[in-house]
């Protein structure tokens, strides 16, 4: 589901508001593309040939030699999902910690003044609630395209884009611009729930397990956006430079990777395991593929 046609239809309702609404979404959906353009483009292009192998072996007869297969298969899919759950839900948990010292630090400027900056940092704010949906939706649209099912993914953007115009006619007579900004993350949610839970879907995910995968992830990115939340009070102050707003932004960043990547460790061991082991082969058939050119 296109998230861009959401957002027009969002421009459209703020600009039945201020004249300050339609700048403000605007800035608050160039930082949403950041981490959707990067995780959503990097996952697409390392998990989207690991979970069309998988379930093309699903769909392969099971013989006694392959008895296995299938377990494995599932297995390997809810691996993939979590760190799909991870990746998109601590890239909003960062969004929502450094939300307002970040639109500051770009954005307060001539005549973009306090008061703009601060409906920017709501606004993305709730448009990060929906980071986790948006590259679902396009990673998993994808992969119905690529299996030849291409109903579902336009009956979901049609389902999502009838809900945001729903959500948006009454959000945004009672909260403004994040109600217009909420209703664009509820309806990418509803759109990838439906991909998801179809009962078109080739892979089957067990509910529990999608609920479990969610869940860790979840916790982990609530975990970090505490520790950052709390660290970008002091490395962002209002009252430092850029300069020292911009070097408090990157230590931000990186302990938020050391942290994600610690409390996957500690929490998620199996998950990490075998993201290391999917890591190594594909390295090794990086290597030989090398080889064998030479």
């Amino acid at each position: 589901m296109p998230l861009p046609s959401n957002i027009l239809i969002a421009a459209l309702f703020a600009s039945f508001l201020d004249l300050e609404s339609v700048g403000i979404l605007y800035f608050a959906d160039r930082l949403i593309q950041f981490p959707l353009a990067l995780i959503g483009s990097t996952c697409a292009t390392v998990l989207l040939p690991a979970i069309c192998a998988a379930s093309a072996g699903k769909r392969q007869v099971p013989t006694p030699q392959k008895k296995t297969e299938p377990l494995e298969n599932t297995k390997n899919l809810i691996h993939h999902f979590f760190f799909l759950c991870l990746l998109s839900t601590a890239a909003a948990a960062g969004l929502l910690a450094v939300g307002k010292p970040l639109v500051f630090l770009l954005f307060y400027h001539g005549s973009f003044g306090g008061k703009a900056a601060s409906q920017t940092a709501e606004c993305l704010a709730f448009l990060s609630l929906g980071l986790w949906a948006y590259i679902g939706n396009r990673i998993f649209a994808s992969l119905y395209h690529g299996m030849g099912i291409t109903r579902l993914p336009l009956y979901a953007a049609l389902v999502s884009f009838a809900v945001n115009i729903a959500l948006g006619l009454f959000l945004w007579k009672i909260m403004g611009i994040k109600g217009i900004a909420f209703s664009v993350s509820i309806s990418a949610m509803t759109g990838c729930a439906i991909l998801v839970f179809s009962p078109q879907n080739p892979w089957k995910f067990h509910a529990g397990q999608v609920f479990l995968s969610a869940c860790r992830a979840v916790f982990i990115s609530a975990i970090m956006f505490f520790f950052i939340h709390g660290a970008a009070r002091h490395l962002m102050d209002m009252g430092l430079t850029r300069t020292g707003m911009a070097a408090g932004l990157a230590a931000c960043v990186i302990a938020g990777i050391v942290f994600i990547v610690a409390g996957t460790c500690c929490i998620a061991g199996e998950d990490t395991l075998f993201l290391i082991t999917a890591t190594g082969r594909s390295g090794l058939s990086m290597t030989r593929l090398g080889h064998n050119k030479e």
